[in-house]
């Protein structure tokens, strides 16, 4: 009983703990959008967004008509 105990115990703990890099992860993933606006990089939501494969670039359009693309926190691109 004491050794089913022990095991229960221990795989409660190593899912638990499995499960927090993940969490970390996506709580990274999902805060992108603010971090840019944090940072002046850009102001409000993307204007646009492209979905290729598993990329996914965000466009911001500036003042000067020109867009700003990113891709997660990375600059990939400006266009005119």
């Amino acid at each position: 009983m004491k050794l089913l105990t022990a095991m229960l115990v221990l795989m409660v703990a190593t899912g638990v703990l499995g499960d927090e890099p993940r969490r970390e992860r996506e709580q990274h993933e999902r805060s992108y959008d603010i971090r840019r606006q944090e940072a002046y990089m850009v102001q409000g939501p993307p204007t646009d967004r492209l979905l290729i494969g598993r990329r996914q670039l965000d466009g911001y359009t500036q003042r000067d008509g020109s867009k700003v693309w990113f891709e997660r926190d990375n600059v990939v691109g400006v266009t005119r």
